[in-house]
């Protein structure tokens, strides 16, 4: 697990509003565009014309409108990586104004992805220079996600993936889903929203 911890200036006075919680938020899916971003480099790498909307599988080589292999994304991907690509990902359009407002409100926004480790300079500076409030950032597989918001005491986390969503749920945090083409089949989570202005709200009524 790799930790990079910013503690912000300046807050607003806790004392006028609801109880603070910290919060964690996934980054690719949630905040950041990466389906969108990634598949314009993977097209233009491999010379294809895949559609956004096409893609329905957390694992792209087991879509079944198009065909590729988990080789030519694992190389895609790492090649994304080198390139330090993950700054050109666009931030979904809601993402800035309900991640500070949750901020402003005296909540703790603890950012875990799974993003690789040689992406951490790239993501840091991507958070910044979309004005995205942090407190921190922690990189940490996927299967390791719930037991390191337990560590931090994580009151509510929003995720894609389907399986850290219903871990999560497992550990007793209460688990918002992000709705997505691929995560549809998700078994067990406590809401589930479109955006992170739905979230901001699931937020807000917990802090009442």
């Amino acid at each position: 697990m790799t930790k990079i911890l910013l503690r912000l200036q300046g807050k607003l006075n806790l004392d006028t509003f609801g109880e603070k919680m910290n919060i964690a938020i996934d980054l690719d899916g949630v905040v950041f565009d990466f389906v969108g971003g990634f598949l314009k480099y993977f097209n233009s790498r491999y010379n294809m014309k895949i559609e956004k909307n096409w893609i329905n599988k957390w694992d792209w080589h087991k879509c079944y409108d198009f065909s590729i292999t988990k080789e030519q994304f694992d190389i895609a991907f790492k090649e994304f990586t080198e390139f330090r690509m993950w700054t050109d990902l666009n931030i979904f359009p809601e993402a800035r104004d309900a991640l500070c407002s949750l901020a402003g409100q005296g909540n703790q926004i603890f950012y875990l992805t799974d993003r690789p480790k040689d992406a951490r300079r790239a993501t840091l500076k991507a958070i910044l220079s979309n004005g995205l409030p942090i407190d921190s950032i922690i990189f940490t597989s996927f299967l390791n996600k719930a037991d390191v918001a337990k560590q931090l005491d994580i009151k509510i986390a929003i995720d894609d993936k389907i399986e850290t969503i219903e871990s999560y749920y497992k550990a007793s945090i209460c688990s918002v889903k992000m709705n997505r083409p691929y995560n549809t089949i998700c078994r067990v989570y406590n809401g589930s929203v479109n955006n992170l202005q739905e979230f901001k709200k699931i937020v807000e009524e917990c802090n009442v």
